[in-house]
């Protein structure tokens, strides 16, 4: 699942159980959407305070770095 531009645009309580009730292994932030500032969205998903400092960072870099078989350490692949 991707937060493309609903973060803010989900009621508060509902955002809430979205996100608990969905691994954060399985979201990624997106920035798709043109109708938006995608700073400010990152801005707004990090401020969360029910998500876990691990959790932003699966759901911003290393989910995505998974899936794109990416080292999240930087080493180029061998």
């Amino acid at each position: 699942m991707d937060t493309s531009f609903v973060l803010r645009k989900m009621p508060g309580t509902f955002r809430e159980r979205f996100l608990k009730e969905h691994p954060a292994e399985r979201l990624l932030f997106a920035s798709d959407s043109p109708w938006t500032d995608q700073g400010e969205e990152l801005q707004f998903l990090l401020q969360l305070p029910f998500l876990t400092e691990r959790d932003k960072e699966k759901i911003c870099f290393l989910n995505a770095a998974r899936l794109l078989g990416i080292d999240p350490a930087g080493k180029p692949p061998a």
